[in-house]
């Protein structure tokens, strides 16, 4: 999708990713995919933003953001925070 993306000249400005999912389909689940996505947009040179979503808390080098989702944290607001300073600082 991202070099579909780059080829038809729209770009992704962000990408949301969980930490946790199949890195092909019919693959079973990788518990470090978010990280790999993110090394693998590093490796590539590409400066599409990244926030990861993950139910551990962390903070990952190289990311736009991080977001930790627990019934304690009030993520959906820290995301909606993360997309408008983004869009604020077009």
């Amino acid at each position: 999708m991202l070099k579909n993306a780059e080829d038809t000249g729209e770009p992704f400005d962000l990408i949301i990713t969980d930490m946790h999912y199949p890195m092909k389909q019919g693959a079973v689940s990788d518990t470090e995919a978010g990280e790999k996505l993110v090394q693998l947009l590093q490796e590539q040179g590409k400066q599409t933003k990244v926030i990861v979503c993950s139910s551990r808390n962390m903070k990952l080098p190289g990311v736009y953001g991080c977001i930790w989702y627990s019934e304690i944290s009030d993520w959906e607001e820290e995301l909606c925070d993360l997309v408008r300073e983004m869009e604020k600082n077009r």
